[in-house]
């Protein structure tokens, strides 16, 4: 379900710059901010399927990845660039993905906010080595006014809506009585590099039967310095599950075919 978006960045082509995540056989949910083209940047493509990003996407395994190409771009009405709220958008792709493909799966989204222990997160890192592999990494959401508390001290304003705070955790050896493992927070980053704009955080439930992935949340901003103790802030899919899923009936070209 983890996608990433390649660009026409300057002059140079096939840049990979933001994460998405594949939520119906024709969209891709990612941040506002990575599918408004800008003067020195154009998305060009989606690629699925791939857990490494090389110097080259066209040098990667083609009966592997897909590479989707994009008809439609749908923001959040109320997203406005200058500020760090409703940062939720859809790219609507050309043609429906076919899931036979066992690594190719769509991801859930949550229809209301349940209570989490812990949530993961796979990441590409902006490092100039490549192939770039996807980074995991766990997190615990932290409350959303001491983390806008700091920002403000630093000097940053944003309306924070639809927004939530995670922070670096590790798990102990300390089991629960529910046979769970505890993750501290980290007072300090585990992490240090930035990662690719949009990176999701998730968690899982079982039925008895099977495994189901949940998208809670996409990398919005955050910071690279291990020790100014800033939080990394997401956008809250628990808020924004609704309208994504709005916009996809309204825009849907397949939808009776599914």
């Amino acid at each position: 379900w983890i996608a990433h978006l390649f660009y026409r960045f300057w002059d140079r082509f096939n840049v990979s710059d933001c994460h998405g995540l594949l939520v119906h056989p024709e969209f891709v949910v990612t941040l506002a901010r990575c599918i408004i083209d800008q003067r020195q940047r154009k998305l060009l493509y989606v690629v699925l399927g791939e857990e490494t990003i090389g110097p080259d996407p066209y040098e990667e395994n083609l009966d592997y990845a897909l590479y989707a190409e994009i008809t439609e771009k749908i923001v959040h009405e109320k997203f406005k660039e200058e500020d760090f709220g409703y940062d939720v958008g859809l790219v609507h792709l050309k043609t429906l993905v076919d899931f036979s493909k066992e690594h190719i799966k769509p991801i859930c989204l949550p229809s209301a906010r349940e209570p989490v222990a812990y949530y993961e997160q796979l990441a590409w890192y902006r490092r100039e080595d490549h192939p770039k592999p996807l980074t995991f990494s766990h997190l615990q959401e932290i409350r959303l006014e001491s983390c806008i508390a700091r920002y403000k001290r630093n000097g940053i304003f944003a309306s924070f809506d639809q927004l939530m705070c995670l922070q670096d955790c590790l798990f102990s050896s300390d089991v629960l009585a529910n046979g769970t493992y505890t993750c501290h927070v980290m007072l300090e980053k585990v992490y240090c590099d930035i990662p690719l704009s949009g990176g999701p955080v998730y968690y899982t439930k079982h039925d008895g039967y099977d495994t189901y992935t949940y998208l809670a949340g996409m990398r919005a901003f955050g910071t690279a310095n291990c020790t100014d103790r800033l939080n990394d802030v997401y956008s809250d899919m628990f808020e924004m599950g609704a309208w994504i899923e709005r916009k996809i009936e309204e825009n849907s070209l397949f939808i009776e075919q599914l």
